[in-house]
């Protein structure tokens, strides 16, 4: 058996928009002289001005992970074995603006910024390798 220890520092600092010209559903439909921007994330699929599915916000992020796990040699150079992740991460998003820009007129909303933090598991998983 041979256990280990060790540590995760992690720090991400993600941008994103969207934008499109001649449409309102991200490019499936033409509808000419219309315009469609999201700053502060970006879309998935859009149908219409709204709903709008946002997949991922921009924002920065910070974690901290602790790393156990134990391997056990079945010969010599094959292992098995185990590890998880247990951590601490907060992040927070900015301000996301939306805006569709019709001949009808803009119309723009805005969700305010957010932020999170958790505490808990971040990863697990078996191992198989071996040494050479």
């Amino acid at each position: 058996m041979s256990p280990y220890i060790g540590g995760v520092l992690g720090l991400t600092l993600d941008g994103a928009s969207s934008e499109w010209d001649n449409t309102l559903d991200g490019g499936n439909t033409f509808t000419n002289g219309t315009k469609f921007k999201v700053d502060g994330a970006t879309v998935d699929y859009v149908d219409g001005p709204d709903p709008i599915n946002l997949v991922a916000l921009a924002g920065p992020s910070i974690g901290v992970s602790l790393v156990l796990g134990a391997d056990y040699y079945v010969t010599d150079a094959l292992y098995i074995g185990a590890e998880v992740l247990w951590g601490w991460q907060t992040s927070s998003s900015k301000e996301v603006t939306i805006e569709s820009t019709t001949g009808a007129g803009t119309n723009k909303s805005v969700l305010p910024k957010s932020s999170q933090s958790g505490f808990g598991i971040a990863t697990s998983g078996l191992r198989l390798g071996w040494k050479f």
